[in-house]
């Protein structure tokens, strides 16, 4: 599969592909636009599935004890 280009609105998901070695082309109006090899699809699923998820899950949760 070759290189594709990958528009993600989500900072925690765009975050993930960052750390994975995804390269980051460019930020326009809040999105990030990245080149890999792997599918949008493909990144929210290996995402979804990480601990990386899991917090920045909890990370949002604590945002929210104390901003409250």
């Amino acid at each position: 599969m070759g290189k594709t280009t990958i528009e993600v609105k989500y900072l925690g998901l765009a975050a993930y592909m960052k750390m994975k070695g995804c390269k980051l082309l460019d930020i326009r109006s809040k999105i990030f636009i990245f080149e890999c090899e792997k599918s949008y699809q493909e990144w929210e699923i290996e995402y979804a599935n990480s601990c990386c998820r899991m917090h920045d899950e909890n990370v949002m949760y604590l945002r929210n004890l104390i901003s409250g």
